[in-house]
């Protein structure tokens, strides 16, 4: 058992000893470059850090002037809808009157108006029922014009095809002679 102990940790040590020839020649081969871009990322990676601080610290200054801009807007402006309120308080008492005397007369010529769009409305169904007849009568005698003309047509297409006895025949003579064996030669 210790032999086979032995020897497993003998190959993990040869794969650990490969593993760090490939790194130093990995190293050798292109260390510098590595070097070099590990350099790059670190001062891009900063860059973008101070960048995005900058932008923070800018987004958080408009912003408070945004609010406080926005509470200035609103102050004056539940001023001025106060104003407004008691303006139209005042003028709601007028209208009021008048909006009295407008149903009044609304009524009435909704009334009148109800009686001819009644009126209107059974002249349009009237209207309507006798295209939808005539449309009805049209469409069935263009169904029995097309329902002729289809038989003519199924007709003449039926007379214009070749049997399919006749045509099994001209395939079975076509076969025949592709194969080399045409009626002809064998009669000889």
């Amino acid at each position: 058992m210790s032999a086979s102990n032995s020897s497993s940790a003998s190959g993990a040590t040869n794969r650990t000893d490969e593993a760090n020839n490939v790194d130093k020649i990995r190293d050798i081969l292109f260390g510098n470059q590595m070097k070099d871009y590990d350099a790059k990322f670190a001062r891009l990676e900063e860059r973008l850090k101070a960048e995005a601080e900058e932008l923070r610290d800018d987004l958080k200054r408009r912003l408070a002037s945004l609010e406080a801009y926005v509470k200035g807007e609103l102050g004056a402006l539940s001023e001025q809808l106060q104003t407004e309120k008691d303006e139209r308080l005042q003028s709601d008492k007028g209208l009021s009157v008048e909006l009295k005397d407008h149903v009044k007369a609304w009524e009435k010529k909704n009334q009148q108006f109800e009686a001819q769009n009644d009126k209107a409305h059974r002249e349009l169904r009237e209207q309507l029922l006798g295209e939808a007849n005539r449309l009805g009568e049209e469409i069935r005698q263009k169904t029995k014009d097309l329902a002729a003309s289809l038989a003519r047509e199924s007709q003449d297409l039926r007379g214009a095809l070749t049997p399919k006895q006749q045509l099994a025949e001209i395939l079975a003579q076509m076969a025949l002679q592709l194969k080399g064996d045409a009626p002809e030669k064998r009669e000889r």
